[in-house]
């Protein structure tokens, strides 16, 4: 059913998706919960709060991001030939899992980052075919450090770039320093803007990620939320394995890009180490190559009655959560 559904036509596809979209984001417009905080995020709290204080605002904002974001990651994945043309598919999925819970239906700290990280994998993943990368290299690494200023725990995907070097076999010590340079600079204009202000020591408190170690003050989900939790990380390993089971019989771009997403993923782990007590947040980041993952799965698996129950018992818990039914 699922699969027939995002194997239709397009615009039959853009109904399902525009349908589902509202029946999960609808009741925050009547009946918005309390609005995420910035404190921890100096330059995002000064963003925000110049024009999303309201909260219908800040869920529209959000909404726009995460509309953008799954259409984004769905063309980039079916026009590379990872999964077949014309399909919605990862889009649905992309709304899905980062909407999950209502706390999630406003701005929070990840929203932006989020959006630059995509367009880092998203670079990272054109590398593969790339002989002179420099250009590239140099406006991932960039905007990866934009994703760290404003959310100190993306620090590590710089990293996670020169993971993608080694998958993409970009071994040019040029490339290696451009990345450095990338990153280095956005911090450099950040850095003088606190000396002129006389706030260095701020800086570091502001920008340097420190792992949390306060381990009892982290919340808990509520029951929900661990369920949801546990269908995605279900979902993760049902399509990783059929990936992986497939790949040495794909061309090799095709590989290069699953491993990338793979250490992608990664790299978002380790920076959960870094996000404390607003790591529910981060953990959408995860999700990003899961659902690369399961579209490639559903697209490709005869018999999928299984994970397309669990995807089903994910949307319906979803929305009575998101609608205030359970």
């Amino acid at each position: 059913m699922l699969t027939r559904l995002f194997k239709s036509s397009l615009p039959f596809q853009a109904v399902i998706l525009a349908t589902i979209t509202g029946l999960l984001w609808l009741n925050v417009f009547y009946q918005p919960s309390k609005m995420p905080g910035f404190d921890s995020y100096v330059i995002q709290k000064g963003i925000y709060n110049a024009f999303a204080t309201d909260a219908t605002v800040s869920s529209v904002m959000a909404l726009l991001a995460l509309v953008l974001s799954a259409l984004i990651f769905n063309f980039f994945i079916a026009n590379n030939d990872y999964i077949p043309r014309y399909t919605l598919l990862p889009a649905f999925l992309y709304v899905l899992f980062f909407s999950h819970s209502p706390g999630l239906l406003f701005l929070n700290p990840a929203t932006l980052p989020t959006v630059l990280l995509l367009v880092v994998l998203i670079n990272t993943m054109k590398m593969h075919d790339k002989e002179d990368a420099f250009v590239l290299v140099f406006n991932t690494s960039f905007i990866a450090a934009l994703a760290a200023i404003l959310y100190p725990p993306a620090m590590v995907y710089l990293v996670f770039i020169w993971f993608s070097f080694l998958v993409n076999g970009l071994h040019k010590w040029r490339e290696w320093v451009i990345s450095v340079l990338g990153f280095v600079i956005p911090y450099l204009f950040v850095l003088m803007a606190y000396f002129w202000f006389d706030r260095f020591p701020e800086f570091l408190v502001n920008h340097i990620p420190v792992p949390f170690i306060k381990w009892n003050a982290i919340p808990i989900p509520n029951t929900i939320e661990i369920i949801l939790s546990v269908l995605i990380s279900f979902l993760f390993i049902i399509g990783f394995r059929k990936v992986l089971t497939v790949q040495n019989e794909r061309v090799i771009s095709f590989r290069k890009r699953t491993w990338t997403m793979l250490w992608f993923s990664f790299f978002s782990f380790i920076s959960l180490l870094f996000a404390g007590a607003e790591y529910w947040y981060h953990l959408s980041l995860l999700t990003i190559p899961a659902i690369a993952f399961v579209s490639y799965y559903f697209l490709n698996q005869r018999k999928s009655l299984g994970a397309e129950l669990m995807v089903w018992l994910l949307l319906i818990i979803t929305v009575l959560q998101n609608t205030g039914v359970l």
